[in-house]
């Protein structure tokens, strides 16, 4: 995948598309210009959580919910 500037006969830009150079080409035949490799443009990765950060933070949720709707659960120990 690579990041495309779609252009109309003046050269304007158009769109902005994510895809296959592949795709691109048929579907635009030169109206268009690969950017990927301009700085900036790709977002920055996103850190990975692992299951027990995801479990933590959803039970975190959970409990301001029902502390905002007063709502109490017995826990079978």
């Amino acid at each position: 995948m690579a990041i495309f500037e779609i252009l109309n006969d003046k050269s304007k830009v158009i769109n902005r598309i994510i895809a296959e150079p592949d795709f691109v080409e048929l579907h635009y035949k030169g109206l268009y210009r690969d950017i990927t490799s301009e700085p900036g443009l790709l977002p920055a990765a996103v850190p990975v959580k692992t299951l027990e950060e995801k479990v933590d933070e959803l039970i975190v949720k959970v409990d301001a919910l029902l502390v905002s709707t007063g709502t109490v659960i017995k826990v079978r120990t």
